[in-house]
């Protein structure tokens, strides 16, 4: 729990070429990204003047309080929602979180999250996801669970820098399954 919350930390603080972070707690309902996998759009969409692979997310919908970086993803500075029928996808660690792998359930045995890490030999992480601090939207309601549509870069580290392919991360997809690492994990890296 609190390896990925450090590690989360450690990257915000080596913001690189971006603007610094500015980190707060949001309140109200945003999206927790944390244990989803995304498929890639074929298309590419810039974050802070870089261009990246785009990918799409379905992240449940969750409700309290989560941290947020103001000036990272294509936040504008502000916790309000990005939109009327929208909401950011932010950070909270939950060792529960309903996954569309389990058809949404919150069941604990099904929505029971594992960090995993996936080895930089496997040369996967430019594939990983990075979903902090994006905005999300289209919320609809799958089996009770409101889950929303977030679009994020694929080979964007949360301090605003490109990950190589050889470079671990750490995901919460899949349940323990090392398959997933290749499957556009939403992760955070050391770097």
């Amino acid at each position: 729990m609190w390896k990925s919350i450090l590690v989360l930390v450690a990257c915000l603080a080596s913001f690189g070429a971006r603007a610094e972070p500015q980190l707060t707690m949001c309140k109200g309902d945003f999206a927790l990204c944390a244990a989803a996998t995304c498929t890639p759009t074929g298309r590419t969409m810039v974050i802070n003047g870089k261009s990246y692979p785009e990918t799409v997310c379905n992240c449940p919908v969750l409700q309290g309080e989560a941290l947020a970086d103001l000036n990272g993803g294509n936040m504008q500075g502000s916790c309000a929602r990005p939109s009327p029928d929208g909401v950011w996808s932010l950070f909270s660690y939950r060792a529960f979180v309903p996954q569309e792998l389990n058809g949404w359930s919150s069941s604990p045995r099904k929505a029971k999250t594992r960090v995993q890490e996936c080895s930089s030999e496997l040369k996967l992480a430019a594939k990983s996801v990075n979903c902090f601090s994006m905005s999300c939207n289209n919320i609809t309601k799958i089996n009770g669970q409101k889950v929303a549509v977030c679009t994020c870069p694929a080979g964007e580290s949360v301090s605003g820098g490109r990950i190589a392919p050889a470079t671990d991360f750490l995901i919460q997809s899949g349940q323990g399954d090392p398959e997933y690492c290749g499957k556009s994990p939403v992760a955070v890296t050391a770097k």
